[in-house]
């Protein structure tokens, strides 16, 4: 990625919740944004971070601050599919 502005940038993705664990996800990814970028599609749902559920918003606080405070920059997120077992994304921050 050569623009940075990129990571800022996710135009029209829609962070969804839903009723039901997976809560959070993602919808309304278009070709090129950042979230396809990073691997994301249309309907996947989150799991969990760096080994913490994201089952409610208690829990994705959590996980924010958690990660802002250890100044982590490695990210395991599993993410559910419609029709495929959760699998994990890994993401690295390079400053």
């Amino acid at each position: 990625m050569l623009d940075p502005s990129e990571l800022v940038y996710c135009e029209d993705a829609h962070i969804t919740v839903h009723a039901s664990a997976p809560v959070y996800g993602v919808d309304n990814i278009s070709s090129g944004v950042l979230a396809d970028l990073l691997g994301l599609q249309d309907g996947d749902r989150f799991v969990s971070i760096n080994g913490v559920d994201l089952d409610s918003k208690d829990d994705l606080i959590t996980a924010a601050v958690a990660l802002w405070i250890a100044g982590e920059t490695d990210y395991d997120l599993v993410t559910s599919r419609s029709r495929t077992s959760p699998f994990t994304l890994y993401y690295e921050l390079i400053p």
